[in-house]
């Protein structure tokens, strides 16, 4: 177990520091545009850039989906959604997505505010966190 996690955070901090030595030009062809204002799918792993700001977020890794969501059964605990954030926008800031109930979180990051509206899906046939893969999240960033 240990051995996986430093072999994670090593993984995770070579991927953060390619991406600090990328030119601007290929930057965007690693980062998906998004516009303010505009709602957007966004997946785990995937970066996202506002392109005149300069600004990415890159989603993941799913920390905790304890939400109460699977048909049938009935829970006592509403659970929560987490998630982490990386955000570059000259430097690197690493922040959490910590849901609740409604499954919606707001985080605020230089100019802009970042609103995760839904997590799909929806339904789970059991109470294991997915595969990241499995995930999909409504956003907006204003």
């Amino acid at each position: 177990m240990k051995n996986h996690i430093h072999l994670t955070l090593l993984t995770f901090s070579s991927l953060m520091l390619f991406s600090c030595d990328v030119s601007r030009s290929d930057a965007s062809l690693l980062c998906q545009e998004i516009v303010p204002g505009q709602t957007f799918t966004a997946v785990p792993g995937a970066t996202y850039c506002e392109p005149v700001s300069g600004w990415e977020m890159t989603l993941g890794p799913v920390i905790e989906d304890s939400r109460c969501n699977v048909n049938g059964l009935a829970c006592i605990w509403e659970g929560r959604f987490v998630m982490g954030v990386s955000f570059q926008n000259g430097g690197v800031d690493q922040d959490t997505f910590y849901t609740g109930g409604n499954w919606r979180d707001t985080l605020y990051h230089g100019p802009f505010a970042i609103m995760l509206n839904e997590v799909y899906p929806l339904n789970r046939t059991s109470f294991e966190i997915l595969d990241s893969s499995e995930y999909s999240f409504d956003m907006i960033i204003q």
